[in-house]
């Protein structure tokens, strides 16, 4: 398929017979693994197909213009814009403000569906640099992600950008060094964890912006490029020294990138930019979801519920602060995709798991493959302990959540302990799970737990209750306030 003469080609290699024809099939690029998406997506398609056709008879500068599926990322990215209505709401105000020069007050977006505002800079960074190579293209946003996502979320200060900025050249400095890789990831991985300490402690720059993001991005961005772009990556080793120094970075990148993960062989340029704008999509219909359920939820009066009320409630509260999570990881992997990276996705219809371990295999999917393959395994491997794997894959992730909290003036050790419960009670429930089939043989094939739809349906809503009583339980100060939920939970 292809909107050209036979002697000439797409991107993606494929050729069409006759100018102002289109195929039926959709573009290469536009792959979907299911057969509704394929339904929904086809009128885009034979839309691109007929923009294309048509834009090709423009002459030389349009033709430079639809190079690279241009045209296409440019529509599909103003659409995204589109959507997002608090955009045009800011976009009033300003001109309201500073071109009419009228006395408005300043705009209050909260009512609307959350996106980061860091969107439409990352936006504006792809269009400037989509030409370039994929080099230039990464460098490019790695240096200038976190200045932007300072300055688009309205709190600016120039010592964070400065520090930030410091800090990253010296990393880049470091890496380009001839020196062993040891001394590198050494240096690299203490003044991480300094700035991080210094973000947190030291009085010119704590309550600053760098030390919001200090624990993520200033950790993730150098161990990307170091682990990706300048060396292979080292051979896996069980040595307890080597093993935290040449995995320092997969433990800080795993969330989303890892140099593994994140840079696979891919099929076209095209493809990866074109998933990177379905990932934006769904995080814009996550944050309607979010958004929807909680003006449902936020008018209630958490205390007066009890029973299934409260269960409900506890249930949309779990689903709004999951759908926050989901649109920022989106975002981001969906921008790193429009830039060229391959990120996969980290998130797989987690709503419909139908048990505790179904639900860590569709949510944040590339922490768990670190978990499994440096903690589960290892210990399966060595022991054969199916409990203390398991429990130790659990606890270990609720650590790697908690390092930043670790680094504040006054430690909440509270709050800790709940989020450390909270680990562990996923741990007894993955592992109840497991050995159940294995306890229990004769009546899993009896009731077909296995195959039957109703026990799909039944272990979904199970699944839904655990998450959301274990959320809303972690959420409060102290024990009174969890045995009080507990209490009013149960009261039928």
């Amino acid at each position: 398929m292809s909107f050209l003469s036979t002697k000439n080609k797409m991107p993606d290699g494929q050729v069409s017979t006759k100018r102002g024809q289109t195929a039926n099939a959709l573009p290469g690029f536009m792959t979907f693994s299911a057969m509704w998406v394929q339904v929904l997506f086809k009128p885009v398609g034979y839309l691109y197909m007929t923009l294309h056709d048509f834009m090709l008879r423009g002459g030389r500068i349009v033709n430079w213009l639809i190079r690279d599926h241009f045209l296409f990322f440019a529509l599909a990215i103003m659409g995204t814009v589109f959507l997002v209505p608090r955009y045009f709401v800011i976009a009033e105000y300003f001109v309201e403000k500073y071109v009419l020069n009228l006395a408005v007050p300043r705009v209050d977006t909260s009512g609307f569906p959350y996106i980061p505002n860091l969107l439409i800079p990352l936006f504006i960074l792809f269009f400037i640099t989509y030409f370039l190579s994929p080099r230039y293209r990464l460098t490019i946003l790695l240096i200038l992600a976190l200045p932007l996502a300072i300055l688009a979320e309205g709190s600016f200060d120039v010592p964070s950008a400065v520090v930030y900025l410091i800090f990253l050249a010296a990393v880049f400095l470091v890496i380009k060094l001839p020196i062993r890789r040891v001394v590198k990831l050494i240096f690299i991985c203490s003044a991480a964890v300094l700035l991080l300490y210094l973000s947190r402690n030291w009085p010119f720059l704590a309550g600053m912006s760098i030390g919001g993001i200090a624990a993520f991005q200033a950790a993730l961005i150098p161990m990307l490029w170091y682990s990706v772009y300048e060396e292979l990556p080292p051979k896996r080793t069980m040595n307890p020294w080597k093993f935290l120094l040449y995995h320092y970075a997969r433990i800080f990148g795993s969330p989303v990138l890892t140099y593994k993960d994140a840079f696979s062989p891919v099929d076209s340029l095209s493809k990866v930019r074109f998933e990177g704008i379905k990932a934006i999509y769904v995080a814009l219909l996550a944050s309607l979801l979010g958004w929807a359920i909680a003006n449902i939820t936020d008018p209630i009066d958490e205390a007066s519920l009890q029973g299934l009320p409260l269960l409900a409630y506890s249930y949309g509260q779990y689903v709004v602060r999951y759908c926050r999570i989901w649109v920022m990881f989106n975002l981001f992997i969906g921008c790193a995709r429009l830039f060229g990276i391959p990120v996969r996705d980290n998130f797989n219809y987690w709503l419909l798991a139908r048990t505790p371990n179904e639900h860590w295999r569709r949510w944040n999917i590339l922490l768990r493959e670190w978990v499994i393959t440096f903690i589960f395994f290892p210990i399966m491997r060595a022991k054969k302990w199916v409990f203390i794997a398991i429990m130790a894959s659990l606890m270990v992730s609720g650590i790697l959540h908690l390092i930043p909290r670790f680094f504040d003036q006054e430690i909440p050790w509270f709050p800790i302990g709940s989020s450390l419960s909270y680990w562990f009670l996923n741990g007894l429930a993955i592992y109840a799970v497991v050995k159940f089939p294995t306890l229990f043989p004769g009546t899993m094939q009896k009731l077909k737990i296995r195959s039957s739809k109703v026990w799909s349906v039944i272990g979904i809503l199970l699944t839904s209750a655990f998450y959301g009583i274990l959320h809303q339980g972690a959420s409060y100060r102290n024990l009174t306030e969890v045995g009080n939920y507990l209490a009013r939970l149960f009261t039928f």
